[in-house]
């Protein structure tokens, strides 16, 4: 598309209040408690208030709408007060125009000059994109925008899942991939694929909006101490630009009306790999990640939706484990004489709750005692804020005997395995100044009688599990627990199926997509063919054979209730499907057998000669064939 065709394009704006600099200091100090207001035709926004700082870090997004060249946005700078009003620090105003006119040249951010003191930086991302008029080969500036956001087209199934019935209202759900059997972590520096899926109950509902916010913060005694990400979406931008509703139409103030049904939004945000990795409240630190939804939904009430998720950042885990050795020495002489030594040592200092520890002790006992035992403690230490001295918990206990006694003027040798608990208190080692920070240290204590033990300090290093390793269920177990009508099927057994009985697992490896649909056996049955060869396409050459196996097993249980409406007798659908009767099973059915599922003498003739004309039917398909 040329720049001429382009240039009146409607554009949706989406920016973000990047920092401040050299702001003016209105608090005693020289600083000020700085936050930004933000205005733009009918959109206000604010970000946090950065406390003591002239140089505040904001990284507030702000999903402005459909705007034009002359559509003014305004900046006003402020200084946040307990008591009273807020005072004024700076402001600038400036037209759409000009950050079209840095687009055009492949720049994303820009540094803004106040009226009074000071600088602020916001980046911008227009949406569709204005055509480059410099070389596209020139790299763009560094920006906060890391990705631009993506939208996928929305999937509609004429079904519900059975739980909401019983609610009697529309209700919403997050779903994470690769968490159906497991709970799964997101790793910095990748995408966050995911989806919402809103369950339909009324007959149709009209919505407005569908905002969606991925939020991450340090916080450290109720307090946040800075933003990690802040990203988001309004999924009905997406749900317009991939169903052809005009541009114009884009925006906040559009309604989309969702029939009864599952309706599936897949969604995807970006990490980036300096996120930190979650940590739950530990001693009033913590780092916490969030995905918050919320529908509105005209004359009926709004939905409201929090799922909180678990982000591990690869620095913190057995991928940047230290190959340090762990090796110490100690020794004492008691007052009888002589003397007594131990060195232990390990091939490295670092590990995961749950793994062990390989211990090489090497004790020499040149004294007149005899050594009974060694202890061993694994100790947590917390630091809290700027304290020095720590909380000591002891994590572990345990006690190696001597057997025999380490006896006067003898050497042993002794190898002990150490295996770390996996509980809650074995939070992975932290250091963040001012905040907090946990150690830990191995006490190896030799048994003395009648003398003060010998202690060794070993300091030990705690680190994440892998988090790309998926434990994967019993295959037996999940093959046995798949019901025989595909109906009865959760999602947990779909994916049995596939991995399993199926032995498929290419479907889900291939298809990044595929856990996005969370699909049970009623979705399937609802699914036509090109859906399922879309949804099983990782499969590659196999995706046939799925797709046929599938629509096998949808078929035993819709021609029985095809047939059975045909006849005027729905009614004993479920009776039939109570006793495992599928179509493949009608031909050998007689009388007796379908007058003890308690139907009428009428109706169970009516079946009997219907069953022989689908057995002929069969049969001179058979002879055809042959021929």
């Amino acid at each position: 598309m040329s720049t001429a065709t382009t240039a009146n394009v409607p554009r949706t704006l989406k920016i973000v209040i990047i920092e401040g600099k050299e702001l003016k200091g209105l608090d005693s100090g020289g600083v000020s408690d700085c936050f930004l207001k933000f205005k733009c035709n009918n959109v206000s926004a604010k970000t946090e208030v950065i406390k003591k700082t002239t140089s505040p870090i904001w990284k507030h997004m702000i999903s402005v709408g459909p705007v034009e060249d002359n559509s003014l946005l305004s900046f006003f700078v402020m200084d946040w007060e307990r008591i009273g009003t807020s005072r004024p620090m700076g402001k600038v105003e400036i037209p759409c125009l000009e950050l079209a006119a840095g687009a055009k040249r492949n720049q994303h951010d820009q540094w803004l000059r106040l009226d009074t003191k000071g600088f602020i930086r916001v980046s911008y991302e227009f949406s569709p994109p204005y055509p480059l008029e410099v070389d596209p080969a020139e790299p763009p500036p560094q920006s906060f925008i890391n990705q631009p956001a993506v939208y996928f087209k929305p999937i509609y199934l004429p079904t519900f899942q059975t739980e909401v019935v019983s609610t009697g209202q529309t209700t919403a759900k997050f779903i994470m991939p690769g968490s159906v059997y497991h709970s799964r972590s997101f790793i910095a520096g990748e995408p966050v694929n995911c989806s919402l899926i809103i369950n339909v109950l009324e007959p149709r509902i009209v919505v407005r909006s569908l905002n969606l916010t991925f939020d991450g913060s340090v916080t450290f005694r109720g307090k946040k101490q800075r933003k990690l990400v802040n990203d988001y979406r309004d999924l009905l931008l997406g749900y317009g630009e991939l169903n052809n509703v005009s541009a114009a139409n884009r925006g906040h103030y559009h309604k989309i009306t969702l029939e009864r049904g599952k309706h599936i939004f897949p969604f995807q945000f970006f990490l980036d790999k300096t996120c930190k990795s979650t940590v739950q409240m530990v001693n009033g630190y913590s780092v916490s990640y969030g995905l918050y939804f919320s529908a509105d939904i005209v004359n009926q009430p709004d939905i409201g939706l929090y799922q909180e998720i678990k982000v591990v950042n690869l620095e913190d885990t057995v991928y940047k484990m230290t190959v340090s050795p762990m090796n110490g020495s100690a020794s004492k002489s008691p007052l009888t004489g002589g003397n007594i030594s131990m060195n232990a040592k390990s091939v490295k200092n670092s590990f995961y709750p749950g793994e062990e520890i390989e211990l090489e002790m090497d004790i020499n006992n040149t004294s007149k005692k005899k050594i009974k035992a060694v202890d061993i403690v694994l100790q947590r230490l917390d630091y809290s804020g700027t304290d020095t001295t720590p909380l000591y918990t002891n994590v572990l206990t345990m006690t190696k005997k001597c057997y025999p006694k380490i006896k006067p003027n003898t050497q042993r040798n002794m190898m002990t395995v150490i295996e770390l608990p996996n509980s809650q208190l074995m939070v992975p080692s932290i250091s963040e100044t001012k905040m907090t920070r946990i150690e830990y240290q191995l006490l190896v204590n030799l048994d003395i009688p009648n003398c003060v033990d010998l202690r060794l300090k070993l300091p030990v290093v705690i680190v994440q599990p892998d988090p790309k390793l998926e434990y994967l269920p019993n295959a037996l177990t999940e093959i046995g627990d798949i019901p025989r009508y595909i109906n009865n099927w959760t999602v947990r057994h779909f994916h049995s199926w596939v991995l399993f009985k199926m032995q498929c697992p290419d479907v889900i490896k291939n298809n990044p997509e595929f856990y996005q649909y969370h699909l049970n056996g009623l979705d399937l049955m609802k699914l036509n063919n090109d859906t399922l060869f879309n949804i099983l396409k990782g499969a590659g050459p196999r995706t046939q054979e799925l797709v046929s196996d599938l629509q096998v097993q949808i078929f035993q249980i819709q021609a029985v209730r095809d047939l059975l409406k045909e006849l005027q007798i729905p009614s004993f659908i479920e009776t039939f499907e109570k006793e495992s009767i599928t179509f493949e099973i009608l031909p050998y059915l007689t009388y007796n057998d379908i007058l003890s599922l308690g139907l009428p003498i009428g109706d169970a003739k009516r079946l009997e000669i219907k069953i022989k004309q689908i057995n002929q039917q069969q049969q001179y398909c058979d002879i055809n064939n042959k021929q």
